[in-house]
């Protein structure tokens, strides 16, 4: 039964726990100019494509996660945390959190699985906006012009919008 193979962590929080997800790119459509996605099957427009980018490169962390962590921290030491970048206090995320623990406190931190708190994303480096994976066959010729135009040494591609 899955509801009971959730494991300690599922249970603990009452839910699942948040996870990453990738959205699969089954096709381009270059004359309609559509992304054609897997998981669920669905087709956006180029303009609905980047309208669901954001502008910055953020992570909304569930409330209820979020203050499971910070239980038995106190809260001068939330103030003063020393965050990995400017970023995270460019966003106030200590203070983020302390309204969090305001709106939710004691055991009511299970509560706050509707309230998030919003971090920077830099998972895959600084100033690196949204990512998108592109896989072709390395024969195929779609694969050919990938492998000919992406940097040889981090096989990463640089697409710029058109002007």
């Amino acid at each position: 039964d899955f509801q009971k193979s959730r494991g300690a962590h599922a249970k603990r929080l009452g839910a699942m726990p948040d996870a990453w997800h990738a959205q699969p790119i089954i096709a381009v459509d270059l004359v309609k100019r559509e992304v054609i996605f897997a998981n669920p099957v669905k087709a956006l427009s180029e303009e609905e494509l980047e309208g669901a980018f954001p502008a910055q490169s953020t992570l909304r962390v569930r409330g209820n996660e979020v203050l499971f962590h910070c239980l038995g921290v106190a809260n001068e030491k939330i103030e003063q945390y020393n965050w990995p970048t400017n970023a995270w206090r460019d966003q106030s995320v200590s203070k983020q959190v302390l309204l969090l623990r305001k709106h939710f406190p004691g055991d009511q931190w299970q509560e706050a699985n509707k309230a998030y708190v919003t971090i920077p994303y830099s998972g895959t480096g600084e100033m690196v906006g949204p990512l998108l994976r592109v896989f072709a066959a390395r024969d195929s010729a779609a694969g050919r012009r990938l492998i000919a135009i992406r940097d040889s040494k981090t096989y990463q591609l640089r697409v710029e919008p058109p002007v």
